[in-house]
C-alpha cells in the first residue's frame, strides 16, 4: 500500500489550527479582551500563518510522493525492459548501461520533494516534473492567486521580519479554509490524473 495515500492528518491539522484561531479571535473580541491576545495578537497571527503554510507544504510533498509511488509501482509491475525504456528516452546505448531487468524509477523521496514548496510556481513546476498538470484545472487557477499572496506574506514574515499588522485572526481563519479547499483541489487533480486511471 502507498504510504502517502491518506491526507486525514493534514485536514486534522488545518481543523485544529482553525479552532485555535477562532478561539484566539473570540478572546480578543470578548467584552474584556484577554490581555495575552490583546497585547501579543501579532505574535500569534504570525505563528498561525507560518504554521498553516508549513502544513500546506507537507501536504504538497505528500501528494507528489503519492503520485510518484503509484507510478513507480505500476512501472515495475508492467515489467517493461530497462534497456528498451532507457533507449527510447534517449540514453546512449552501451554495454555498461544494459540491464536485463524491469525498468525502475529510481528517484528518492528527497529528490522528488526537494523542490516542492508552497510557492505557486514551484508547486506547478514540481507537479509538472512528475506528469501532473495543475494549471489545466479551473478550480486551481481560481485559488492560486489567493494562495500565492498568503505564501508570499509568510515568506515576508520569515525572511523580512514583516510584522503582519495587516492580518487578523479572521484572516487566518479564512486562510485555513482556503488552504483546505486548495489541498482538496490538488488531491482531486492528482488522484484523477489520467496516468492513475488505467
Amino acid at each position: 500500500m502507498n504510504p502517502h495515500s491518506s491526507s486525514i492528518h493534514f485536514e486534522e491539522q488545518f481543523s485544529a489550527l482553525r479552532e485555535v484561531a477562532e478561539e484566539s479571535n473570540r478572546r480578543l473580541l470578548q467584552e474584556v479582551p484577554d490581555a495575552l491576545f490583546e497585547n501579543h495578537s501579532n505574535v500569534f497571527i504570525k505563528s498561525y500563518l507560518v504554521s498553516a503554510c508549513s502544513v500546506l507544504e507537507a501536504f504538497l510533498q505528500n501528494e507528489v510522493l503519492y503520485f510518484v509511488h503509484e507510478i513507480k509501482g505500476r512501472v515495475f509491475s508492467a515489467n517493461i525492459p530497462h534497456n528498451l525504456t532507457t533507449w527510447s528516452a534517449g540514453a546512449k546505448e552501451s554495454s555498461a548501461n544494459r540491464k536485463f531487468s524491469p525498468f525502475e524509477i529510481d528517484l528518492t523521496d528527497k529528490e522528488v520533494t526537494e523542490k516542492v514548496s508552497g510557492n505557486i510556481e514551484k508547486t506547478i513546476n514540481s507537479f509538472a516534473s512528475v506528469g501532473v498538470d495543475l494549471t489545466g484545472d479551473d478550480e486551481f487557477r481560481a485559488l492560486k492567486d489567493f494562495i500565492s499572496a498568503r505564501v508570499t506574506k509568510r515568506n515576508s514574515i520569515i525572511h523580512d521580519n514583516d510584522d503582519a499588522s495587516d492580518v487578523s485572526f479572521s484572516d487566518v481563519i479564512e486562510l485555513v479554509d482556503k488552504f483546505t479547499e486548495y489541498c482538496r483541489c490538488i488531491q482531486r487533480i492528482v488522484r484523477n490524473n489520467s496516468h492513475l486511471r488505467c
